[in-house]
């Protein structure tokens, strides 16, 4: 039945009562069939119709006879407008050709209705075939105005593509659309939600696009386009203006979002770039969901609103979240994207606007510059420690020299793995389309962007001073200032430097041994032997700094006491050093090189050992004692280069000190008189004191010029020395006046 005739049979039925001068009106049995959304139009149920509905009537049968004769599906409008109001405490809604108005009902209940029911959509559209889509407005109570004499404003608008022949159009249109847009499936009809974000953002490539359709179907496409222009330009340009401006306020956040956006999410002082792969969503939240989320980004709650003001019911209309689909690249061993849905928080700031960049996700074109440069250079870093790297890393945000904390940190994920994620030691099962081309991983330069903006902002290292694996902020990553001038500064006999600098020089460039057993140790083995603060250590220290290699320093005391103990700890360092290519220091290493007896069984054991697992190490390992008077024999042969260190001399302990003065230059310290410690130098000297009471007294000497507000000089530091030397002159008393390396000597231990 054309709808003309159908709306006014509806319209002459009967159901108007004389005698209370009132009329009830009895929508069809029928309800409205859901649409995909949910949306159905259900029984009306019986309203009470005052004089204006009446005047509304005749109105509309004013329109009817205007109408009559007139083939409907003649008419040029591609589209109708269903105008649809939910019932009361149900799921169900009551539809309507014409705009409702507010009514009164029962009770003088006041309600939304209109005057030509809709009894079933899908039927009106198969009815109707000159229709190519439906544009459906909803309505809800306490949305807009509630004056009887304006007309209320639709809360939501979406529109159903009911044609074959446009979802046919729609479909090649969308692949020539810039930004990718569902495909139409099926014979339903789909549902587009305003504001049409895919429109909007495509407004530019509209005509451009339309210009590839054949003009049947371009026809198709037009009144689609140019109503949703027409409906939405006020909204357009609103967002227009507040983008233009890197501004946006609530209600068009949406609109900076689009697929394959570059976004950064902001989670405290950490910035991470993800790659967007939807249009944003929204929801509503709770209060305990909006803090979850204000907390994991790093938002301030107290920006928003007054925390114990806000009642929790109010959350739902204070505040809103976009979800947006989006991926990044994890690293395990090789790239794989890591899908992850972000949560646009839209703060309850009413119509005010502000910076898009206050956003806890955002567009990185709307970033500052920093930022972008940060996320760029954050990712050339992570990309060439995907290999194996020894790093500088600084673990505060200090600037000042004098308090710069910084370490070294060996990066090698394979071995990470190996070591601790035995599971991920085997080929990683993944999405083939999610993980990056091996060839393309393998390479020398990066994948072209965005690639670089979305790796990780962290990355395993191992920390060879602490001996544990942490995570690292890249962006604190720096390449290693070797600091080749520590070994010029090291106060050893002039000809003893030249010859470790000799071998080192030359040894460390993996000179093949005349051993003829394959595997056996080709490395550089040194023994330091001396007392303490002689300079062993700081030896090891420049050794590495000069062969631009890393150092694994051990002690005793990480090892173990059993020699099944010993020998897997031994063999794991060796391992590490090996493929670190590091020079290996076992400092304190006297147990180890003690001369073997026919009683000690397990001591026996611990020195053959540690003998077994030296022979195959290829790199340079350094051993260090101040007791080797009861050296073993079996040492000497594998030892290439073994090196005496006598007590410091006046002339030696002079330029320990000028070397440490110097170093307090270096560091721009304000609060030294350097011209007066050097001025005194001499005296200095004449203390008899190892390198490492230099240094401590020059510890303490600052600590106390601190704390009483002065400048480090000469008589802050004769003072420590005074009150330091004590504990020494009890123990000389002790000994009868003999010294610690007298004592050593007599025992045979030095």
């Amino acid at each position: 039945m054309p709808v003309e005739e159908e709306d006014k049979e509806r319209l002459d039925r009967p159901t108007i009562s004389d005698s209370d001068n009132t009329r009830t009106a009895e929508a069809s049995a029928h309800e409205i069939s859901h649409l995909p959304n949910g949306v159905g139009v259900t029984q009306p149920a019986k309203v009470t119709i005052d004089a204006c509905v009446l005047d509304e009537l005749e109105k509309c049968r004013a329109e009817l006879a205007e109408l009559k004769g007139t083939n409907y599906s003649t008419s040029k409008e591609k589209y109708r407008i269903i105008h649809r109001v939910p019932r009361a405490e149900t799921e169900k809604f009551d539809c309507w050709l014409d705009h409702p108005r507010w009514v009164y009902g029962e009770l003088d209940k006041k309600a939304l209705q209109g005057s030509l029911p809709v009894s079933n959509v899908e039927n009106f559209a198969q009815r109707h075939p000159e229709v190519s889509f439906l544009v459906q407005r909803t309505y809800r109570v306490g949305h807009g105005t509630d004056n009887e004499d304006d007309l209320p404003t639709p809360s939501s608008e979406s529109i159903y593509i009911v044609s074959d022949r446009l979802k046919s159009v729609c479909r090649k249109m969308y692949k020539l659309l810039p930004y990718p847009v569902s495909v139409l499936k099926g014979e339903e009809m789909v549902e587009l939600k305003a504001p049409y974000l895919f429109i909007y953002h495509s407004r530019n490539a509209l005509d451009d696009c339309a210009a590839k359709l054949e003009p049947r179907d371009s026809r198709e496409w037009q009144p689609l386009v140019r109503y949703i222009l027409e409906a939405q330009k006020l909204e357009y340009e609103r967002a227009d203006y507040l983008i233009s401006q890197k501004q946006i306020s609530k209600g068009y956040i949406q609109y900076l979002f689009k697929p394959q956006d570059h976004v950064v999410l902001r989670q405290g002082k950490v910035q991470l770039g993800f790659l967007s792969t939807t249009w944003p969503t929204s929801r509503s939240i709770d209060s305990h969901d909006f803090k979850h989320i204000c907390r994991e980004s790093g938002v301030d709650l107290s920006k928003f609103f007054d925390e114990k003001d806000l009642k929790a019911e109010d959350f739902r209309k204070s505040f809103g979240v976009w979800n947006l689909e989006a991926y990044c690249f994890s690293y395990l061993g090789v790239f794989i994207k890591k899908d992850r849905t972000l949560s646009v928080v839209e703060p309850g700031k009413g119509n005010q606007s502000f910076p898009i960049s206050e956003l806890n996700v955002y567009p990185l074109e709307f970033a500052e510059d920093d930022i972008q440069a940060l996320l760029k250079k954050r990712g050339e870093v992570f990309w060439r420690c995907r290999t194996q790297q020894y790093v500088s890393y600084v673990s505060s945000e200090e600037t000042d020299p004098a308090t710069l904390m910084s370490d070294r940190y060996m990066i090698d994920f394979k071995t990470y793995l190996r070591l601790h994620h035995k599971d991920y030691a085997k080929p990683i099962s993944s999405n083939a389309d999610s993980e990056l081309d091996p060839a393309l991983a393998n390479a020398e330069e990066p994948p072209k962007q965005p690639f670089l903006l979305l790796l990780p902002n962290e990355i395993k290292g191992y920390n060879l001073r602490t001996k544990s694996w942490v995570d690292l902020e890249v962006n604190r990553i720096t390449e290693i200032k070797w600091n080749e001038t520590a070994f010029d500064s090291l106060v050893i006999d002039t000809g003893i430097k030249e010859l470790i600098r000799a071998l080192v020089t030359n040894l460390v460039a993996a000179e093949k041994g005349t051993d003829l057993i394959g595997g056996k140790g080709n490395g550089l083995t040194m023994l330091l032997h001396g007392g303490p603060g002689t300079g062993k250590t700081f030896t090891a220290e420049s050794v590495a700094e000069i062969a631009h290699k890393p150092l694994y320093r051990v002690t005793c005391g990480d090892i173990g006491t059993t020699p099944k103990e010993i020998e897997t700890y031994l063999e794991n360092v060796l391992h590490l050093g090996n493929i670190w290519n590091c020079v290996v220091l076992l400092d304190e290493a006297d147990i180890f090189l003690e001369e073997r007896s026919l009683y000690d069984v397990q001591r026996n054991a611990l020195v053959s050992t540690f003998l077994r697992v030296l022979e195959y190490f290829n790199g340079i390992l350094i051993l260090t004692s101040n007791r080797v008077g009861r050296f073993d024999e079996a040492f000497r042969s594998r030892i290439m280069l073994a090196l005496h260190y006598k007590p410091l001399t006046h002339d030696q302990r002079r330029q320990v000190w000028r070397n440490f003065f110097r170093r307090l230059k270096d560091l721009e310290e304000s609060k030294v008189n350097l011209e007066n410690l050097m001025r005194h130098v001499e005296d200095l000297a004449d203390h008899v004191l190892n390198g490492r009471e230099i240094r401590n007294i020059i510890t303490i000497g600052r600590q106390l010029a601190i704390y009483r507000n002065q400048v480090l000089d000469f008589e802050i530091l004769e003072s420590v020395v005074d009150k330091t030397s004590l504990f020494d002159k009890y123990l000389l008393e002790v000994n009868e006046g003999q010294t610690g390396d007298a004592i050593a000597r007599e025992l045979g231990m030095r």
